[in-house]
């Protein structure tokens, strides 16, 4: 998994520069690797999943990444303190990159979240080790919707 410590260190030294990561797919194949910015990630769990569907069609019809290996998604979300209530309605939730992975291979998720730190300017100077999915599983919607659409147009062993 040594790209996709490529790809979290990465992140995070975009995210310190930018103060902001805009949303991207990182994608290794057999045959090549490719980043894709998603312009219009959407506003709720349906559009996300339809943008990544879609995002995985796209990256397919370019034919240069052959069969998947790693796909990871980087994005940044708010995340609530308590469990039974949604971040939107969490007045102490916290802002965090989240860097979601999978092995398309084994179909384990992995995830890694870092806490967002911001000066009284709103510009970020730190990103804290929040959560890390090594001692647990993770089951999301988003990358097995990519590799779906991947394979729509890249049936797997062809």
């Amino acid at each position: 998994m040594e790209d996709v410590e490529k790809i979290i260190n990465f992140a995070k030294e975009v995210f310190l520069r930018n103060s902001f990561h805009n949303p991207m797919v990182f994608v290794k194949g057999a045959n090549g690797k490719v980043a894709v910015e998603l312009k219009n990630f959407g506003d709720n769990s349906y559009q996300r999943e339809l943008s990544m569907l879609n995002t995985g069609t796209f990256v397919a019809c370019k034919r240069n990444v052959g069969e998947l290996d790693i796909v990871v998604l980087v994005t940044e979300a708010w995340m609530s303190t308590n469990l039974t209530m949604l971040p939107s309605r969490n007045p102490k939730r916290i802002e965090v990159l989240m860097i979601n992975y999978l092995d398309v291979s084994t179909q384990k998720e992995k995830s890694t979240v870092f806490r967002v730190i911001r000066n009284k300017l709103g510009k970020a100077i730190e990103l804290r080790s929040y959560m890390s999915s090594d001692s647990y599983e993770v089951k999301g919607y988003l990358l097995p919707a990519f590799v779906k659409g991947y394979r729509v147009i890249s049936p797997a062993h062809n």
